[in-house]
């Protein structure tokens, strides 16, 4: 089969490690995999070496601020072009011209709508593997982000009502029959969240196929602890200006850190380094880091959450935008983390980060979960996960 995995919305490395040992599976299986995904420059670190290709997704410039506006996965969908009649010609056309130059098989959805509604209607199979808060539950209108705002459910149907006029044209085209909700335009053939449901963005969803994550954590440089008396905080920021403040304040504590944060210039690194503080120029392995790990500080991507909840380990989020947020959410209804707003790190950041260390119940609600979750076993779903992927294609259509 040839196999394309696609990525359309979102950032970070994330985006393409998820799915790297999903690749190197359906590989082994004797398939054809490439990526399209929306930015090359993560791929180009994800994939070196690998021998896997990979092409830039069609892209349509966002229309507005991506936090600010959002009150649903529709407001996202309109943000990224889909309410646009012309842009979302545009996009749903890339995708189909991308899937019919790869003689696309399948395609593995990863926040990824426009693809997923293309291949839909051009009756190409769609795995859709996802974390969560990328496919709302099945509901007309979709789920509110923000109920505090009290939107009213005509003004969310007024949305998926723009993505849908803007959408069906390309169904048309296709021979197929207009859709009437998003929640129908956007069901793939088989999707199947790839974490938890303890950090599952919606709690209230009913019915989801949990099948844990499809890493390994393994990727990225080697390197490990050096001392074993101090408490050990790993660290993965982007986007925190105050970045340079945190881990100046993380060097008067009595603790080891290794750190990567993309975002800190060359000098910074060099500044901030001592024997106790370790700042990586590159990508970290975390599985091995975790496993004698008493802190992770993140923004609260659900990678290095799912990976600290296989290990035990508790999480202080520092969030920047609505998934974070709602992952903090996760975070505090297991009891396994906390967060922080950025513009608190010069004032709360050492006293959060101390009551997370010493408060014993942080720890133990992580173990709790590492040990409801021992028997996960990655080898053996990702090889369930290849059967089914070609069970997609091969079955009835």
């Amino acid at each position: 089969m040839n196999i394309l995995i696609a990525w359309e919305i979102g950032q970070g490395l994330g985006h393409v490690w998820r799915h790297l040992d999903l690749a190197r599976a359906l590989q082994a299986h004797g398939h054809f995999v490439g990526f399209a995904v929306k930015d090359v420059r993560p791929a180009v670190t994800a994939l070196r070496g690998s021998g896997l290709k990979f092409a830039q997704a069609p892209q349509s410039p966002s229309t507005g601020p991506y936090d600010k506006a959002i009150c649903s996965y529709a407001d996202i969908l309109a943000l990224h072009g889909l309410a646009d009649s012309g842009a979302c010609s545009a996009l749903l056309n890339g995708w189909a011209e991308c899937f019919n130059a790869g003689a696309a098989d399948l395609v593995v959805i990863d926040h990824a709508p426009a693809a997923l509604f293309a291949a839909k209607c051009l009756g190409i199979k769609t795995l859709e593997l996802a974390t969560g808060f990328c496919v709302p539950p099945a509901t007309t209108p979709f789920a509110s982000f923000r109920p505090w705002e009290k939107r009213t459910e005509s003004q969310l149907l007024g949305v998926e009502a723009r993505c849908l006029t803007a959408m069906n044209p390309f169904a048309a085209h296709c021979g197929r029959q207009p859709f009437t909700n998003l929640a129908q335009a956007l069901a793939a053939d088989l999707t199947l969240l790839t974490t938890f449901a303890e950090l599952d963005h919606y709690p209230q969803r009913r019915g989801g196929r949990y099948i844990g994550p499809t890493e390994s954590y393994a990727h990225g440089g080697q390197y490990s602890w050096q001392g074993q008396a101090r408490r050990r905080v790993f660290v993965y920021l982007h986007h925190i200006e105050q970045c340079d403040v945190l881990l100046t304040q993380l060097a008067t504590l009595d603790l080891e850190v290794i750190a990567y944060c993309p975002d800190l210039s060359a000098a910074q690194r060099q500044a901030l380094t001592t024997p106790l503080m370790h700042l990586t120029a590159g990508p970290v392995a975390i599985a091995p880091l975790l496993d004698t790990c008493d802190l992770a500080i993140t923004n609260g991507g659900h990678g290095v959450v799912a990976a600290c909840a296989l290990h035990g380990v508790p999480v202080l989020a520092i969030p920047l935008h609505m998934e974070q947020r709602l992952m903090v959410d996760c975070l505090r209804r297991c009891n396994i983390g906390d967060a922080l707003a950025e513009q608190g790190i010069s004032t709360h950041f050492k006293a959060i980060v101390q009551r997370l260390l010493s408060d014993s119940k942080f720890r133990e609600a992580a173990l709790g979960l590492k040990r409801k979750y021992q028997n996960y076993n990655l080898p053996q779903t990702l090889e369930r996960l290849a059967n089914t992927a070609e069970g997609l294609v091969t079955g009835p259509r």
